[in-house]
């Protein structure tokens, strides 16, 4: 007999079998609870001192590059009440243009810009603060984030000659509970892998993406575009910009990737999927793995990477 209990931890109803003892996992926020004798609920929580989340970064300079103008952040809040872990995460990868001084610049005023601009969630967050906050409402202070950004970049940009043309590509993660949001401007990427199936999320915004979109050029061919590093949208080149943004619940077993172009420059999705996809070990490992796959597949640009992984 199949029976209705309402999930400890986000409410909805969910069918289990009679007389199981679980764990039973909810089929809508993936967490786990137990149905104790008597039919009392109670959640499964990951104990104190075993964080659910691990994330690492690594950025190098790569083979071709004088220098490394590209920039990443990682801020990880984990905290419990009770015997209730939660984890909040702000994920960037900036990745700079506009040559000497200016592209890692870009890039330096873009992670600390929108690490200022996001603290007050991580404050309001420990005192609860946010607790009823709709999702929507701060995916809404992400691109907000974003916007302002751009508008100092080109203001920057503007006021100083030697600044002429900075820029960044980026992409943010804000991981909240288990919820994962995703911003970003240009052809920064993120990449999901879950289950075994490995996927990027983001869509670039180039010329040839679009082109591709269109079906004026094949995915073959856009690789060697002579156009392919051209971006229809960066952070500071234009007055106003419009990140896209994406929503995903987090399940256990996920690795999310955030990466520059440096990755996919010299490495195919098919090449980055064989890494990830039977990659046993800790998220520091694999990013290291994939910025050397990058390098020894040529490094022909800067190369950043930051994994998140999900247990």
């Amino acid at each position: 007999m199949v029976l209705q209990v309402k999930c400890p931890h986000c409410r909805q109803a969910c069918q289990v079998t009679a007389g199981a003892t679980g764990p039973v996992r909810c089929p809508h926020c993936q967490k786990a609870f137990r149905i104790a004798v008597g039919g009392a609920i109670a959640p499964v929580n990951q104990p104190p001192g075993r964080p659910r989340l691990e994330v690492a970064g690594v950025t190098r300079t790569g083979r071709v590059r004088e220098r490394n103008e590209d920039a990443l952040l990682i801020r990880l809040t984990s905290w419990t009440e009770g015997d209730v872990w939660h984890d909040a995460a702000l994920l960037v990868v900036a990745d700079g243009m506009g040559g000497y001084q200016a592209g890692d610049q870009a890039a330096q005023m873009t992670i600390r810009s929108v690490g200022h601009a996001l603290d007050f969630l991580f404050d309001g967050a420990l005192v609860g603060r946010f607790r009823d906050t709709p999702i929507q409402q701060i995916a809404e202070t992400l691109e907000f984030a974003l916007k302002d950004v751009n508008r100092q970049l080109h203001q920057r940009s503007r006021q100083n000659p030697e600044l002429r043309g900075m820029g960044a590509t980026v992409v943010l993660a804000l991981i909240w509970s288990d919820q994962l949001l995703i911003c970003h401007v240009g052809d920064t990427r993120a990449y999901l892998c879950r289950a075994g199936k490995f996927q990027q999320v983001t869509k670039d915004q180039t010329l040839v993406a679009r082109m591709v979109e269109l079906g004026q050029l094949s995915p073959q061919e856009a690789r060697t575009h002579p156009n392919r590093h051209e971006v229809s949208q960066a952070l500071g080149k234009r007055p106003n910009v419009e990140p896209m943004c994406y929503q995903q619940t987090i399940q256990a077993g996920d690795w999310w990737i955030l990466t520059s172009d440096g990755l996919h420059a010299d490495l195919e999705e098919t090449q980055i999927a064989s890494v990830v996809v039977n990659f046993r070990g800790s998220a520091r490992q694999l990013a290291d793995l994939l910025a050397q796959a990058a390098e020894q597949a040529g490094g022909s640009d800067n190369i950043t990477v930051i994994v998140a992984s999900y247990a």
